[in-house]
C-alpha cells in the first residue's frame, strides 16, 4: 500500500478465489480495481475515507482467513506500473 496525493494505491500480491468480488462488495463499484501481473495480482485505488475504512476492516478482520494462490514471485518493477498515475 502506498499513499498518493489523491488516493491510496494497494497492490495485492497473489490471488484468492473470488477476490475481485470480495473487494468490490466491500469497496463499492466506483473503486478502481484491476487484475495485473498476468493475473497474478490485483491493484486498486482507494479515494474516499469510506473506501479506506472498508479496506482496513477487511484487511485486518477478513484477510487472515484467505488462502492465496498464484503467489509471487511478481516482478518488483510491476508494483509501480500505475499508468502514469503517480
Amino acid at each position: 500500500m502506498s499513499a498518493r496525493a489523491k488516493h491510496v494505491y494497494v497492490w495485492q500480491r497473489g490471488r484468492f478465489d473470488g477476490d475481485e468480488d470480495f473487494w468490490r462488495s466491500r469497496l463499492g463499484t466506483s473503486c478502481r480495481l484491476d487484475a495485473v501481473a498476468n493475473g497474478r495480482a490485483l491493484r486498486f485505488f482507494l479515494s474516499t475515507p469510506e473506501e479506506f475504512d472498508a479496506f482496513w476492516h477487511a484487511y485486518k478482520e477478513e484477510m487472515p482467513g484467505k488462502t492465496f494462490q498464484h503467489e509471487p514471485p511478481v516482478d518488483e518493477e510491476l508494483d509501480e506500473e500505475v499508468d502514469g498515475d503517480r
